[in-house]
């Protein structure tokens, strides 16, 4: 005959059997359905086959018990909220009767948690001796208290654990006992780093009253509310151990990466709440606001994680940039002097300058200058949702080439959330050239000047051309722009992802709002862009009321008096761009250019791509209908290759000129003349004129479509 063991009644009536002298007794386990079974019948009943750990957890794989809780979660309900089952519970109660005091002590002290601790965790929790424990466990398994493996220990059955935590603790047992748990957990992760049931620790610490009178600051962290719980989860993984001077994270940044990673709103006001509180400190100075984390007991921490677990979106990560650099980025960029790293949106310009700031500051490999430079690599990655960035510093070039090959492309899961490196970028490198579309625009448009470093254009505003659409025009015009623009002149003008704008204006003030990573439109939204100056918060609850779309964030924002700018918008724009790729370029190489026959053809490209530039603004239709097709020129230029290089203040001389030609694009000559004129051939009618250095090397920079300072004039023949 078969037995069922699952109850006391069954257990004894086979210990009977085997006090009866040969009495052949087998006993066969019966286990319960596995996670693949499990997961089909979620994923038949329409609910997510993922939950499927889950479900195998809360009922040890038992075919009734798992179609009931089926059920409960087709009814939208979460695990854990199911009822008990009756049968169930009514064999427990029946078991429990025939334990012995210290047995039934030893199950109401850990029935509180949901898995096992390690062996010797648990013997110090029950203050028992290692003998103890295992006759402990002997008699719970046998009265079927322990009737399952979780982890390979032997352990209550969910709706057993569920039915002695609810029903057969008092309220002050259960505050003992989670007091008790708290902390053996809390230990138990420490020395583990195992982070996986902070959800649990979390729960715990909630029933722990006597911990919540002690400590006010886990009382306040088991209080928040959502809002406020995003706001500190995002603090947590955006403080760095060791940071240095103390952790201090500024305001707008802690509320822009809480909205973005745990898609929660009204930040700014739970922010302003906890600001009073003993979890947050905030000093307002000017417009802006320091964040200041009072909290550093690690079980803080751990108990913002195990909440954030179960309310919010994602799970926050403690200390994610320092936490996905050691995991992935180090091992990947050995051998590195050193670097510097964060979480949040960084553009490359940003750093290029931070990895400089770098060198300098440890004093040997200082950054030699824009001719010597020594190599960085500057990383971008997804993590999770979280933009990361890194800087690092090499001593050798080949190194850093290295570096830069394993991560390229680099992608793997981390803490159960996706680790993406998005770009790589070798530093320093060639400059971008920031005055390109400058250059196109003035070669089309007339009326539009240049000043004399060539980057800023200015060109009277239409005055029939309206506010909003002046801002229109500016979108449309980026986005001819982006398209035209290599992938290193978007780092550099921050054009990597789609520009559009939000506008108000009213005749006496108006605000424009980039929106970055999605739409590519101009619209006007007069209620999201009141002005309150102040609020501290104002720029970042533009971005938290103008509902933006999934990816979306906003730049820039620009406020003026009066009905707007007296400039031309698409020369403002022009400006704007040359502006950024000038500051990006502060920390790139110099382009060298030599006087040899090579200069033509840098000439060429430059002057072929200028006017093919020119053209595709004036086929584009923005800059006006009535525009004549840009001319295509014939351009010759003359170097003087000097004899003595220094003599005289001409020693290298440029002579350039331009006339139109039938070609369909321009065509550039160079002309080397082996030696300098006599003065008295300088100062004779009709000779062209002859440029200093300087003044040479300004005119083929231009020309190149670069500011003079990021070019070097090389002698001839060409020097180190």
């Amino acid at each position: 005959m078969a037995i069922a063991v699952y109850d006391a009644g069954g257990q004894q009536t086979v210990e009977q059997l085997r006090a009866v002298g040969g009495a052949r007794i087998t006993e066969m386990p019966v286990s319960g359905i596995e996670d693949e079974g499990i997961a089909e019948w979620l994923k038949d009943a329409e609910v997510s086959p993922d939950l499927a750990p889950e479900v195998s957890r809360a009922t040890s794989g038992y075919a009734l018990h798992v179609g009931d809780l089926i059920h409960h979660l087709q009814d939208d309900w979460e695990i854990g909220t199911e009822a008990l089952n009756q049968s169930f519970a009514e064999r427990t109660e029946a078991t429990w009767a025939q334990l012995d005091t210290g047995v039934a002590h030893a199950a109401r002290r850990l029935c509180v948690l949901v898995d096992p601790l390690p062996p010797d965790v648990t013997i110090t929790l029950l203050e028992m001796t290692p003998a103890e424990w295992g006759e402990t466990q002997d008699r719970l398994r046998r009265a079927r208290i322990f009737s399952v493996d979780v982890n390979g220990l032997p352990w209550f059955h969910e709706q057993r654990r569920r039915y002695l935590s609810e029903h057969k603790l008092t309220e002050q047992e259960r505050a003992t006992a989670s007091t008790d748990a708290v902390l053996a957990l809390q230990e138990h992760v420490d020395a583990t780093g195992q982070t996986g049931r902070f959800g649990e620790l979390a729960k715990l610490a909630s029933d722990a009253t006597s911990l919540l009178e002690e400590n006010v600051q886990l009382a306040a962290a088991n209080n928040l509310t959502v809002a406020q719980l995003a706001v500190c989860s995002a603090l947590v993984e955006l403080i760095e151990p060791g940071m240095v001077p103390g952790p201090i994270v500024e305001g707008d940044q802690l509320l822009r990466h809480a909205r973005n990673v745990f898609g929660v709103s009204d930040l700014a006001n739970a922010l302003g709440t906890l600001g009073d509180g003993p979890l947050i400190t905030t000093v307002q100075q000017g417009r802006s606001v320091a964040v200041i984390p009072a909290f550093h007991d690690p079980l803080i921490s751990a108990v913002l994680v195990g909440r954030a677990q179960t309310s919010l979106a994602r799970t926050p990560v403690a200390g994610a940039a320092g936490a996905a650099f050691a995991a992935l980025v180090r091992p990947r960029i050995v051998p590195f002097m050193a670097t510097g790293y964060g979480i949040g949106a960084a553009t490359m310009t940003r750093l290029g300058d931070e990895s400089v700031a770098l060198r300098r500051r440890l004093g040997a490999g200082i950054f030699a200058g824009r001719e010597h430079p020594e190599p960085n690599l500057l990383v971008r990655a997804d993590y999770g949702g979280r933009g990361f960035y890194a800087h690092v510093c090499f001593e050798q070039e080949a190194d850093r080439d290295a570096a830069a090959e394993s991560l390229r492309g680099f992608e793997t899961d981390v803490f159960d959330q996706w680790f993406s490196v998005t770009d790589v970028l070798l530093h320093p490198g060639e400059p971008v050239p920031a005055i390109r579309f400058v250059r196109a625009a003035a070669r089309l448009r007339a009326g539009f000047k240049i000043n004399a470093r060539g980057e800023k254009a200015t060109r009277p505003r239409d005055p029939s051309l309206s506010f909003g659409a002046g801002v229109e025009q500016r979108v449309q015009v980026l986005k001819l722009i982006r398209e035209l623009s290599s992938p290193g002149e978007r780092y550099a003008t921050r054009l990597e992802q789609p520009v559009g704008y939000l506008y108000r204006q009213d005749g006496e003030a108006h605000v424009t709002a980039e929106i970055v990573g999605g739409r590519e439109s101009a619209e006007q939204v007069d209620d999201v862009l009141d002005l309150d100056f102040g609020d501290p918060f104002w720029s970042y609850r533009i971005e938290e009321d103008a509902d933006l779309d999934e990816g979306e964030s906003i730049g820039i924002v620009r406020y003026g008096m009066g009905s707007g700018p007296d400039n031309d918008p698409i020369a403002e724009l022009l400006t704007d761009l040359a502006a950024h790729a000038g500051r990006f370029n502060d920390t790139q190489t110099r382009l060298r250019l030599p006087h040899d026959s090579s200069l033509e053809r840098l000439l060429d490209e430059a002057l072929k791509r200028e006017y093919a530039d020119a053209l595709a603004f004036h086929d584009s239709g923005l800059f006006g209908d009535d525009l004549a097709r840009p001319a295509a020129y014939e351009w010759v230029v003359r170097v003087a290759r000097p004899s003595h290089e220094g003599l005289l203040p001409f020693s290298a001389t440029a002579d350039v000129a331009g006339n139109p030609t039938a070609a369909t694009t321009d065509v550039v000559t160079v002309e080397i003349v082996d030696e300098l004129p006599s003065m008295r051939d300088l100062l004779a009618p009709g000779v062209p004129d002859v440029l200093t250095r300087g003044d040479a090397q300004h005119v083929l920079a231009e020309f190149l479509g670069h500011r003079m300072d990021d070019t070097r004039l090389l002698s001839f023949p060409v020097d180190d």
